[in-house]
């Protein structure tokens, strides 16, 4: 077996790209955001983003930990 190590330097935010490409998909199907993870709201905090979003309320975390469980 060969396997290849792929190295990313750290001028890339990779975390980045992909909230970005998440939040992208978002506001092309017309969904609401709601930023539970702190990188996420950060992103959110630091672009102009074009979709809609709102900060979560606590139903919406109370929720979130029923479908989770307590892993949150």
């Amino acid at each position: 077996m060969y396997k290849r190590k792929s190295e990313i330097g750290r001028e890339v935010d990779l975390a980045g790209v992909l909230v970005e490409q998440a939040l992208v998909e978002s506001a092309r199907t017309g969904k609401t955001v709601v930023p539970v993870c702190p990188v996420v709201r950060g992103w959110l905090d630091k672009h102009d983003y074009e979709g809609t979003w709102r900060h979560p309320t606590q139903a919406d975390i109370d929720w979130l930990r029923a479908q989770l469980g307590s892993g949150i």
